[in-house]
């Protein structure tokens, strides 16, 4: 919980800056990036599909023009990977993250600061759904 927290304070940051200045370069990278994601979900691709999730969010500070606050998000991502690994069974969970990834850049097309957060938000906030289940079935990736 505190390092979703930690990731959604960076994270949103990160969207409200791009919709000040985005570089267009990335812009096109992370479109590429969410076709060929799209791509691995539909084959079940699961581990091409976090690959090209982190991707994204590293292309997402590049192009905002704030790559160190990817790098402070890696030391604490690994907490959320874990879970993660066990929430995208299939394409059916790895296709709606496509979607919510879709709503964050058209919110930074429209240079929309609040509805970018928003979004991030919202896809940051996906794995809390998750999370009671994934705990009662792995509490030992929970303890102390």
């Amino acid at each position: 919980m505190e390092a979703r927290f930690v990731r959604e304070a960076i994270e949103t940051a990160v969207v409200r800056r791009a919709c000040v200045s985005f570089d267009r370069q990335s812009r096109q990278r992370i479109g590429d990036l969410l076709e060929m994601q799209g791509q691995a979900a539909r084959r079940d691709d699961h581990a091409a599909f976090q690959r090209y999730d982190e991707l994204f969010h590293i292309a997402l500070a590049e192009g905002a023009g704030c790559p160190l606050a990817w790098e402070a998000i890696q030391d604490i991502k690994a907490h959320m990977d874990r879970v993660c690994q066990l929430t995208l069974p299939g394409p059916e969970a790895m296709l709606p993250l496509i979607d919510q990834y879709q709503a964050i850049m058209a919110a930074i097309d429209a240079c929309d600061e609040d509805a970018a957060a928003e979004a991030m938000r919202r896809h940051l906030t996906e794995i809390l759904r998750a999370l009671p289940r994934v705990e009662a079935e792995h509490p030992e990736l929970f303890s102390g």
